[in-house]
């Protein structure tokens, strides 16, 4: 089993900048994806350049927090209050993006992309802040920038969430649809590679031991590929004392430690999405 661990949310905040570092200096997580809308996304730039993972960094695309990086989206009066995207969740059947704004949706997701270029980011990885890409207007806005940015990699959802999702009654489309059109799209273009990540490390480390006593296999995500690669998020972030990882907590909601998530994924061949 091959593992891709990766550091979500790098620019969100100093503290997740902090925690993030911590993490790909100690080699506890194998690359990390940055939001580039930010007070802080120039911090965690420098930070990746000094601490010398740049090549290691991917795009954490983002339409929920903080500032748009395009005129249009801003005007449009759909997403965004005061100059700044709603912090609503897009899981919720409150908050869905629309089919009759793929354009705006478009131009900032490519704004985002193209400044990711211009900093000289190399590593073509993509995933995206709150599940975004699940949603299918924001995914028909993606899907035509895969190309023309020649991305490589992107992370997928897993299927356990379309049991959340479906209790959110999207109307636009039916899930199971968007199911197919989602996966096997995506499995057979040979534009690029998806996994269908999203697991914590509690969630892999139970699906792993089921699996290796053969009690269930429907869960794992390496099932869903020949070559067992798996991928692990992770959230750091330094509460001034500790290092923590906020995907990474027991059934009370206290979160765990960094330390706790290197310790469960010790052993298993850590790689990044290019070495796939």
């Amino acid at each position: 089993m091959k593992l891709i661990v990766n550091a979500d949310d790098f620019g969100l905040s100093h503290s997740r900048n902090v925690a993030v570092d911590y993490a790909m200096r100690n080699g506890i997580c194998t690359q990390g994806s940055i939001i580039l809308n930010t007070p802080y996304s120039n911090e965690a730039v420098r930070m990746a350049r000094d601490g010398g993972y740049f090549h290691k960094i991917g795009l954490h695309l983002n339409l929920t927090a903080e500032k748009p990086l395009s005129t249009p989206i801003v005007h449009s009066g759909r997403y965004c209050n005061d100059g700044v995207f709603v912090g609503s969740n897009p899981r919720s059947k409150d908050k869905v993006f629309a089919l009759n704004g793929i354009s705006e949706l478009r131009e900032e997701l490519e704004a985002q992309i193209k400044l990711f270029f211009d900093l000289g980011f190399s590593f073509r990885h993509i995933d995206a802040h709150n599940d975004i890409l699940f949603n299918i207007p924001v995914w028909m806005a993606f899907k035509p920038l895969i190309k023309k940015y020649k991305i490589k990699h992107i992370r997928g959802v897993e299927p356990y969430l379309f049991g959340y999702y479906r209790k959110s009654i999207l109307s636009y489309l039916p899930l199971k649809y968007y199911f197919m059109y989602r996966f096997v799209t995506l499995k057979t273009s040979n534009q690029c590679t998806v996994l269908h990540g999203g697991r914590n490390v509690n969630q892999f480390k139970r699906d792993y031991d089921l699996l290796k006593t053969k009690q269930s296999t429907h869960r794992l995500i390496g099932n869903l590929r020949d070559d067992d690669i798996c991928e692990v998020i992770t959230h750091p972030d330094f509460d001034g004392e500790k290092y923590l990882d906020r995907t990474n907590f027991d059934k009370n909601r206290i979160i765990y430690s960094l330390e706790d998530t290197a310790s469960k994924i010790e052993g298993f061949d850590k790689i990044t999405y290019n070495e796939i």
